[in-house]
C-alpha cells in the first residue's frame, strides 16, 4: 500500500510526523514524499526521521512534471496533508488536496480550513491533529481497512472545477450591481467629501523641454554603432545586451 505526499517539503508542515507514522504502521505500507526539498529539510529533521529511513518504508522522492503528477496520485491508496494549526491554514486551499480529489484518492488532513473540514463532513478523509505520528497512522489504517468510494471523492472534486466556482463571479461580471448595504454605510467624517467642496484645479501642464542638439547627435550616433555590432549582441554581458537593444527599439 501507497500513502503519498506530494508538495515543497519543508519546514511548517509536520512532515516529519508523516515521515514517523510509518513505524506505526503495517511493514506492507510505504510512504512516499514527493517534491522539492527546501531549506534543506532533511538535514534539519535527521534525527527525526532516520529511523524511519533505516526502515526502507519512507521514500524521500524529486518532484515529476505536472503532467505526469496525477498518474502518481491515482496509483497511490491514501494521500496526506499537513499543516500547523494557525491563521495561514485556515485561510489556505491547498492545490494538493485538490489532486487527490480528482484521482479520487482518500485523504489523511489536518483540520482547520474549509476543504478539510468539509471533505472529512462528506466522509471522503480523516482529520487529525497535528503532530501526532500515532494519529496519522492511525487515519491510515482506518483508510486502507475501510476506504471511502474513490468515485464519490471524485465527483466531490467536480465542485471545485473552474467553471463551477468561478460561476457568481462570472455572473457579476455579466450584470453588475452595487451592493444591497452600499447606501446604508456610515462613512467618517473625515472621509465624507464636503457637499460644497469646490472642484479640484486643473493639472498644470509642464513645457516640453527642449531637444538638446548635442544629445540628439550622441543618440544618433550611438544608434548607428549599436546597428553595427547588433550580430555581436549575443555575446556581450546581459547588461551590455540590454543597452544594446533597447537603442536598437529607440
Amino acid at each position: 500500500k501507497i500513502v503519498l505526499y506530494e508538495g515543497v517539503i519543508v519546514d511548517g508542515r509536520w512532515l516529519e510526523y508523516v515521515a514517523q507514522s510509518v513505524l506505526h504502521l503495517p511493514a506492507n505500507v510505504v510512504m512516499v514524499m514527493m517534491g522539492q526539498e527546501k531549506l534543506k529539510w532533511r538535514q534539519v529533521h535527521a534525527a527525526e526521521i532516520k529511523e524511519a529511513l533505516a526502515t526502507g518504508r519512507l521514500i524521500l522522492a524529486r518532484p515529476v512534471p505536472h503532467e505526469e503528477l496525477l498518474d502518481y496520485v491515482a496509483d497511490a491508496d491514501v494521500g496526506a496533508s499537513t499543516h500547523l494549526a494557525n491563521v495561514e491554514t485556515h485561510v489556505s486551499f491547498r492545490t494538493r488536496v485538490l489532486d487527490y480529489l480528482w484521482a479520487g484518492l482518500p485523504m489523511v488532513l489536518t483540520g482547520g480550513d474549509t476543504l478539510s473540514d468539509g471533505i472529512a463532513a462528506a466522509g471522503l478523509g480523516v482529520t487529525v491533529p497535528p503532530g501526532d505520528p500515532s494519529a496519522i497512522a492511525a487515519a491510515i489504517d482506518r483508510l486502507i481497512a475501510d476506504p471511502p468510494d474513490r468515485r464519490a471523492i471524485s465527483d466531490y472534486g467536480r465542485s471545485f472545477r473552474w467553471d463551477r466556482v468561478a460561476g457568481p463571479l462570472l455572473g457579476f461580471a455579466a450584470a453588475p450591481r452595487r451592493a444591497a448595504d452600499r447606501a446604508a454605510v456610515a462613512w467618517p467624517a473625515a472621509d465624507r467629501p464636503a457637499p460644497d467642496a469646490a472642484p479640484a484645479p486643473a493639472p498644470v501642464e509642464e513645457p516640453v523641454p527642449a531637444v538638446d542638439p548635442l544629445e540628439a547627435e550622441m543618440v544618433r550616433l550611438a544608434r548607428g554603432a549599436a546597428r553595427r555590432v547588433s550580430p555581436r549582441l549575443r555575446r556581450l554581458p546581459p547588461p551590455v545586451r540590454r543597452w544594446g537593444s533597447r537603442l536598437l527599439r529607440r
